[in-house]
């Protein structure tokens, strides 16, 4: 047995690992094939993921822009949380959020993840409820002045929903990134972006690109003077 590297006219890769003829022939068919089934899954979710995108409102972006520049201009924080994937998005969306938007001599955007603490959030679902993890952490701290995304893609996540509306019953503003979304996340929401229709995979990505695209308007507002 043996690896042996090659190049198809396409510029596919293989890697032969059988010496007789009779073998590198059986195994590249197997291989074509098994190449051909994963491009047709690499293209059909290329494919929805710029669907997906396209199904996005806008005007809710753009409303959900002018909150959190609400927030960096009033001195306030925004809160972010989701549960898994959700909850990597939301620290992605943090970092961008408070570094990349910041421009030298302008006010920073503050942010805070309340799924980073591990020992807190463990302490919170031990002692009381996971249902309640995120909602603990900011009950007493948040304010009118501050704002909280969540991010759930199937708008049923308890305790992002818990947050959400014990942040509207303190004053502060809401955004929701969600899927096909919930009647209670649309409520609990100021502003709820949604991606309908499409799989949950898609519907991270989108929520990534709608994160993306705040992050540049943030940037390019604080370039464009004093806040």
């Amino acid at each position: 047995m043996t690896a042996v590297p090659q190049f198809t006219p396409e510029g596919r890769y293989y890697i032969i690992r059988e010496i007789s003829q009779g073998g590198m022939r059986a195994n590249r068919a197997r291989m074509d094939l098994g190449i051909a089934a994963m491009n047709a899954v690499v293209e059909a979710y290329f494919s929805s993921v710029k669907e997906a995108v396209s199904r996005v409102r806008s005007d809710r972006v753009e409303a959900a822009i002018a909150i959190c520049e609400a927030v960096r201009s009033g001195g306030g924080s925004l809160y972010l949380c989701g549960n898994g994937g959700s909850a990597a998005s939301a620290m992605h969306a943090a970092c961008d959020l408070t570094k990349s938007t910041h421009v030298a001599g302008q006010r920073r955007l503050r942010t805070a993840v309340l799924s980073d603490n591990s020992a807190m959030l463990t302490a919170y679902a031990n002692d009381d409820s996971y249902a309640n993890v995120f909602l603990l952490q900011i009950a007493g701290f948040i304010t009118a002045r501050d704002a909280l995304l969540g991010i759930s893609t199937s708008g049923r996540s308890e305790n992002v929903l818990k947050a959400m509306e014990h942040a509207r019953s303190a004053g502060a503003h809401t955004i929701a990134l969600t899927g096909e979304g919930t009647n209670r996340m649309r409520h609990a929401a100021s502003v709820a972006i949604e991606v309908p229709g499409a799989s949950m995979q898609a519907v991270e990505d989108a929520h990534m690109v709608v994160l993306h695209a705040i992050s540049l308007a943030l940037r390019a507002t604080a370039s464009a003077g004093p806040r």
